[in-house]
């Protein structure tokens, strides 16, 4: 039986050079891997073998049903403005999250949380939500730096979960940051905060992650259709050394700046397409994606981009701006490794951020 686990900021790292597993759950442990790590990856990896829930209200009410009072207490909370509009993607130690975080849940809660997490997702969201994860487990095993880690991302409720009423989940940590309005049980998923460091990485089993592989490729590729004259035309004014509309900067959308779509060629608007697919893929329903690419939406729609066309460089910045879609790729230094690189992005929607419940 897998006891309880009550994680801490102070993970204690293993330092056996080959892997063995633990008598009481069969988790295998590598050098430079904690216990507590190991188990949540476990938890984590395991989670893609369960049957994805038939809604997100009954994981919702699953989840509930296997807290104490006192996490209930501190997981489910309001659905006010103030409440759920507090979401950052900096490490622990620099904001104060809703709710509670996984490694001060134990396995059975944490388990329910995954579930009611899929079920808010597609399964190539939730596939890319747990990378970013492992990215940061990654980083922490590297680096010992007792902010970052996979247990370091909390879960809250806002609202009642019901069939008819609206409510909210929200998952955050660092480069991480889902905000998922539930009406009727359908997912408004923006906004959406996705980063990661190092880009690439591999895994203590060999396997080799890269969580924003297919948004940044397909940026890319946009990218290098342009011609001269199309660059010179998406070139912003100024440099932007993150993205504009992270945390705390809701309804602040700025002037609309670039080319138009409309100003692409045929071969390119498809390329353009492209791009909010892909970036859009974490979203389980497709009404949302549908409505971006209405051709009425996409000719009122731009990119533009600043500091750097290379997508991997750092000081590369780019934005997608329409009526109601917002994309923001910025890659910057590695903070743990200037080598590395490091990637912010986010999804916003002008009309249904919060399921439209704050747009002003």
């Amino acid at each position: 039986m897998f006891k309880p686990i009550l994680f801490t900021a102070t993970l204690l790292l293993t330092t056996i050079v080959a892997t063995h597993n633990t008598e009481d759950t069969g988790v295998s442990i590598h050098k430079a891997q904690s216990e507590e790590t190991a188990r949540l990856i476990e938890m984590i990896d395991s989670s893609f073998e369960q049957p994805v829930p038939d809604s997100p209200t009954k994981a919702a009410k699953v989840f509930l049903s296997t807290l104490s009072p006192e996490d209930q207490h501190r997981v489910q909370l309001d659905f006010k403005e103030e409440t759920v509009m507090n979401w950052d993607n900096a490490p622990l130690h620099e904001e104060t999250r809703n709710g509670a975080s996984f490694h001060e849940l134990n396995a059975e809660n944490i388990r329910a949380a995954l579930q009611l997490i899929r079920s808010t997702q597609s399964e190539e969201g939730y596939k890319q939500l747990t990378d970013v994860m492992k990215a940061d487990a990654f980083l922490h095993t590297d680096n010992t730096d007792d902010t970052l880690g996979a247990g370091l991302y909390s879960i809250s409720i806002h609202g009642t979960p019901s069939d008819d009423d609206v409510w909210m989940l929200q998952f955050s940590g660092h480069h991480l940051a889902k905000n998922i309005v539930i009406h009727e049980n359908v997912a408004h998923v923006t906004p959406q905060f996705l980063g990661v460091e190092p880009g690439q990485f591999t895994w203590w089993d060999g396997v080799t992650y890269e969580p924003l592989h297919d948004e940044k490729n397909s940026l890319q590729t946009l990218f290098d259709s342009l011609s001269e004259e199309q660059i010179d035309a998406a070139k912003l004014g100024e440099l932007h050394e993150d993205i504009v509309l992270g945390p705390e900067k809701d309804n602040s959308f700025p002037e609309k700046m670039g080319i138009a779509y409309s100003a692409l060629s045929a071969q390119q608007q498809e390329l353009f397409k492209d791009v909010v697919t892909t970036w859009t893929a974490a979203s389980p329903e497709s009404e949302t994606v549908n409505a971006y690419l209405e051709e009425v939406a996409l000719n009122e729609t731009t990119i533009a981009w600043s500091g750097h066309s290379d997508m991997n460089e750092p000081s590369a910045y780019a934005r997608i701006d329409g009526p109601r879609v917002w994309l923001e790729w910025s890659a910057k230094e590695g903070a743990s490794n200037a080598s590395d690189p490091h990637f912010h992005t986010v999804w916003r929607d002008k009309q249904f951020d919060y399921a439209g419940e704050f747009v002003d």
